[in-house]
């Protein structure tokens, strides 16, 4: 973690002012020792093996206005303990699949997709939505997923932020007139010192395995630890390096002022007074959030109280005058005050391409009252972008 010596809440208030308008020459993190924002760690939760069509990248896309939109049904698709080998839902088939949209500008494929599962100890449904990003090039895809169940068994799984990370095999390594795809769905975890992240393996599966396996494990529940995904594939744990360290200024009273009643739970509508983006090395100013412009949207359901974050921002970078649109989609808590959301950056400078591209999140946290400026909230954002690789298909 960074380190500024204890601020005073007169200091906290002159903090966004100051990194503003001036740039740091020497290292001086914006998040102070008080506040802890430790990078995300994240553990396997399920394996899972998919089918779909056949020659998806020729038949299943369409030209819209935004790029080429894909259509991908789903044939089946099974979970699968990644412990246990045990199975633990299996896909409703004929049902939602992928519409993500592989961009004309920038090659890369935008998740957009939606999918229903079935537990098997409680028949209980699950309702899956996904938003990540990714390339058809390299046929494999990182993203954020909403899970909406009533299985008492997963409400803590569906309160954890979840990431899923998938690949698809090329023809000659699926089975005859489809294609062969697996997940994994990793939940964001309390980093432990010493942790290691095991991967599973099974010896390498012939074309002929590879097209029994989806129907051997919705048929049977596994007594001995296997995971469905081969050898030959490779889907490693996620990891995050930070990119941003941020202040943000809100209004005063936000849960009192700033929430309206509405169908779904109730309605959060946050507006940015003003923030920062600040290099978490070097700790100079990157980039000024536009202020009086996009908020915070999300909703706090009444069910679960979880905050379902649903925000728009825009950035503008110092060194270039770039603009960079961001959309933000998350969970997190209204009680605790902090969230992590999964984050989509829109921006023509040339500087952020890389990162653009990159699957980010965002971490955040609200201070109360007691340690904000006065008639204001201060919050702290720390965004991370991914470092570790997609999966890869290592051949036959």
């Amino acid at each position: 973690m960074f380190s500024l010596p204890r601020l005073s809440k007169a200091v906290l208030s002159a903090v966004l002012a100051i990194t503003v308008l001036t740039v740091h020459t020497e290292a001086a993190s914006v998040i102070p020792d008080t506040v802890s924002m430790p990078t995300p760690v994240f553990e396997p939760v399920f394996d899972c093996s998919f089918l779909f069509p056949a020659n998806l990248q020729t038949n299943n896309f369409l030209d819209g206005p935004f790029g080429r939109r894909a259509f991908f049904p789903f044939i089946s698709g099974n979970f699968t303990d990644s412990k246990t080998g045990e199975l633990v839902a299996t896909l409703l088939p004929a049902l939602g699949g992928g519409f993500g949209i592989n961009s004309t500008v920038d090659a890369k494929f935008y998740v957009d997709a939606v999918m229903v599962i079935q537990f098997v100890d409680d028949n209980e449904y699950a309702y899956l939505k996904l938003n990540g990003i990714g390339s058809v090039a390299g046929h494999a895809s990182s993203f954020y997923l909403v899970m909406e169940t009533a299985s008492a068994a997963r409400q803590e799984l569906a309160g954890q932020f979840i990431i899923f990370s998938n690949i698809f095999l090329p023809a000659d390594a699926s089975p005859a007139n489809e294609t062969q795809a697996y997940f994994r769905m990793f939940a964001k975890a309390i980093p432990t010192t010493g942790s290691t992240t095991d991967m599973f393996s099974l010896s390498s599966l012939s074309k002929a395995v590879l097209s029994a396996v989806l129907a051997i494990t919705v048929l049977t529940v596994h007594t001995e630890a296997a995971s469905v995904i081969p050898d030959n594939v490779s889907m490693p744990t996620p990891e995050f390096e930070t990119v941003f360290d941020c202040v943000f200024l809100f209004p005063a009273n936000l849960q009192q002022n700033n929430f309206l009643d509405g169908p779904f739970g109730r309605r959060a509508f946050f507006p940015f007074i003003e923030g920062n983006f600040t290099d978490p090395q070097t700790g100079e100013l990157v980039a000024r959030l536009l202020p009086a412009l996009g908020g915070g949207f999300g909703i706090n359901s009444t069910v679960d109280a979880k905050f379902y974050v649903d925000a728009v921002m825009v950035m503008q970078f110092v060194d270039d005058n770039q603009f960079a649109y961001l959309k933000l989609n998350g969970i997190g808590s209204t009680a605790g005050h902090a969230s992590s959301f999964f984050l989509v950056m829109e921006t023509a400078s040339a500087a952020r391409q890389d990162l653009a591209g990159k699957f980010i999140i965002f971490s955040n946290l609200f201070l109360p009252a007691d340690a904000s400026p006065a008639n204001q909230t201060l919050a702290y954002f720390r965004m991370f972008a991914k470092s570790s690789p997609e999966g890869s298909f290592l051949g036959q």
